[in-house]
């Protein structure tokens, strides 16, 4: 009897646990916004940032929670077999607009197999970028963007000025992206070559 009423305990400690992780790993309030040609090509542009803006409020809540995270964001493919499911809690659409509140729910197993993997600690490469020499760190940028495609070709553009391929995604709007890049190039050089390559650029 003993061991009955010890198993019954033991299962029901394992469902809460289970319980109490998937809830560690659901987030809401999710605000996404994009523009283009179409209705459809807005919601999927949107969807999409949505995706990169659930995993930073993730890795935020775990921060908080004293939790191992990993900043850079994935791509986009990766962060959708790292969610389980997504709602839209709030939409409103036009003819070539859309804005909507999203709610994410992650799947334990690869968001964590995502932060445990190789990754350049922070902390290792956040030395301050001297404006009037090259000496190693890193800077942050704004560009403008349309949507994630426009941040992928812009994300690879900067990667080529920078003679890096260490950009990490800080935050995403539907005005734009803000970037740091890990880079040996003074600033001087990363604005000539972003001149050069008609990619606006604000430095933060």
């Amino acid at each position: 009897m003993k061991k009955v009423l010890l198993l019954i305990v033991l299962a029901l400690f394992i469902a809460y646990d289970l319980s109490a992780q998937g809830d560690s790993y659901f987030v809401t309030g999710i605000k996404v916004s994009a523009t283009a040609d179409s209705a459809a090509k807005a919601r999927e542009d949107a969807i999409n940032q949505g995706y990169a803006l659930a995993y930073q409020k993730l890795i935020s809540n775990m921060g908080d929670l004293g939790q191992a995270t990993r900043a850079d964001v994935p791509p986009l493919e990766s962060l959708m077999s790292m969610v389980a499911d997504f709602s839209i809690d709030q939409e409103k659409n036009t003819s070539v607009s859309y804005t909507a509140s999203l709610s994410f729910q992650f799947d334990p197993a690869p968001t964590n197999a995502w932060i445990s993997a190789t990754s350049a600690p922070a902390n290792l490469l956040s030395q301050t970028l001297d404006p009037l020499g090259a000496t190693e760190g890193k800077v942050t940028v704004f560009i403008p963007i349309t949507g994630l495609q426009d941040l992928k070709n812009k994300t690879g553009l900067l990667q080529k000025i920078c003679h890096t391929r260490n950009i990490t995604l800080q935050q995403m709007t539907h005005q734009g992206a803000l970037l740091t890049i890990y880079t040996t190039l003074p600033l001087e050089k990363i604005q000539a070559g972003a001149q050069d390559h008609n990619l606006p650029i604000v430095f933060q």
